[in-house]
C-alpha cells in the first residue's frame, strides 16, 4: 500500500472539504488512518507501484486514485485525477443509505433521484410546484366566493336580522340556500318560555316539526302539556337546531338574489374541496419519491440501476380524484 502523497492529499481535501468528508465519515464509507483522517489511497488493479509502475509514469504523473470504503468494502474507486465534481458525485452516492434516500425525498422530492443522477427527479420537482400553485389557487379563490355568498346573504335576506353582523357556519349558509325564510324563533316573546314556529316552510318550523315527530309522535297534531318530559325535551331540540332572531333570513321573493347566492356557495365549497385534494396529492408526491429513492437506492447499489420505477399518475373522475400505479421491477 502506497501511503497518500501530499499532493493526492490536498486534491481530496480540496474535493471532499466540509460536507463530503464529514458524510461520508459518518456513513463509513471511508476507513480513515487516526493520523490523516483520510481513506487510503491505492492503485487501481494495473496502475502500477513503486515496483512494477509501467515505464514512462513518474510518480508526480501516476494515476492516482483512492478508494472509499464502507464496513471494510470495496464500494467505489474514484480518480483524483478526475473533475472535483465526479469525486463529490461519487462520495454523495457511496454515502447515500436507503435511509437517507428514505429522508431527502421524503423531505423534498426528487432529491434522492438528483443525486443518483435520475432525470425524473424533474418531474416530482415539477409536480411539487404545480401542486402547491393549484392549492394556493383553489383556495383564494373558494374564500374569496366565500366572502361574496355571506356578503349577499347579508345585504338581502339578512337585512331582518337583529343585532351586528355575525356570520355563521357552512350550515347555516347551506340552510339558506334550501329555505326562503328561517322563521320566528319566538312567535311571542311577551309569555313565558320559547313558543317555537309552526310554520313548517320555514326552516325553524322544519326543526319543530322534526322535535314533535322524535319526542311525542304518539299525539299527532296534538302538543302535550309544556310541563312535560316529553315536551321539554322537544324545545331542548328545537333550541339548540333552529335560528335566532340575530340569524334571522328572508329572501322576500327574491328568487334571482337566492339563485346566485346558490351557484356562489357551490363554487366556493368545490374550490375548498379541490384545494383539500391538493394536499392529499402532495403527501402522495413526498411518499412516492421517497419510496422511489430508498428502491433505486438499493437497486443501484446490487448493479441493477437501469431497472427503474415506473410511476403513472392519473386523473379520474369525478374531478380532483387521482390513481397512481407504481411498478417496482423484480
Amino acid at each position: 500500500m502506497k501511503p497518500m502523497s501530499a499532493g493526492a492529499a490536498g486534491v481530496l481535501l480540496l474535493t471532499l472539504g466540509g460536507f463530503a468528508g464529514t458524510a461520508a465519515q459518518s456513513a463509513g464509507c471511508l476507513a480513515p488512518p487516526p493520523s490523516a483522517g483520510l481513506g487510503p489511497v491505492m492503485p487501481l488493479p494495473g496502475e502500477g507501484t513503486s515496483r512494477n509502475r509501467p515505464p514512462g509514469n513518474s510518480p508526480s504523473t501516476a494515476p492516482r486514485s483512492v478508494r472509499v470504503r464502507e464496513d471494510g468494502r470495496l464500494c467505489r474507486v474514484v480518480s483524483l485525477d478526475s473533475a472535483p465534481s465526479s469525486v463529490e458525485q461519487a462520495i454523495a452516492e457511496v454515502s447515500l443509505s436507503p435511509g437517507r434516500a428514505l429522508a431527502y425525498s421524503a423531505i423534498v422530492p426528487g432529491a434522492t433521484q438528483r443525486i443518483l443522477g435520475q432525470e425524473r427527479w424533474i418531474a416530482y420537482i415539477a409536480l411539487e410546484a404545480w401542486g402547491w400553485v393549484q392549492f394556493f389557487d383553489r383556495r383564494n379563490r373558494g374564500k374569496d366566493l366565500q366572502e361574496r355568498y355571506r356578503d349577499l346573504a347579508w345585504d338581502v335576506a339578512r337585512r331582518i336580522s337583529q343585532g351586528p353582523r355575525v356570520d355563521g357556519d357552512f350550515e347555516y349558509y347551506e340552510a339558506l340556500t334550501k329555505f326562503e325564510a328561517s322563521g320566528a324563533f319566538d312567535r311571542d316573546p311577551q309569555r313565558t318560555g320559547i313558543q317555537p314556529e309552526t310554520d313548517t316552510t320555514t326552516f325553524n318550523g322544519s326543526i319543530w316539526k322534526l322535535a314533535r315527530d322524535i319526542f311525542f309522535p304518539a299525539e299527532g297534531n296534538g302538543i302535550p302539556a309544556e310541563d312535560t318530559p316529553e315536551y321539554a325535551r322537544a324545545i331542548g331540540y328545537y333550541r339548540e337546531r333552529s335560528y335566532a332572531a340575530r340569524f334571522a333570513w328572508n329572501w322576500g321573493g327574491n328568487t334571482l338574489q337566492q339563485a346566485t347566492f346558490v351557484d356562489l356557495i357551490a363554487d366556493s365549497d368545490e374550490n375548498l374541496r379541490r384545494s383539500t385534494t391538493m394536499i392529499g396529492l402532495l403527501i402522495a408526491n413526498h411518499l412516492i419519491s421517497a419510496v422511489d429513492g430508498v428502491i433505486s437506492t438499493r437497486l443501484r447499489a446490487m448493479g441493477r440501476e437501469s431497472e427503474e420505477l415506473e410511476i403513472v399518475v392519473t386523473p379520474l373522475e369525478p374531478a380532483g380524484a387521482w390513481a397512481i400505479q407504481v411498478r417496482i421491477p423484480r
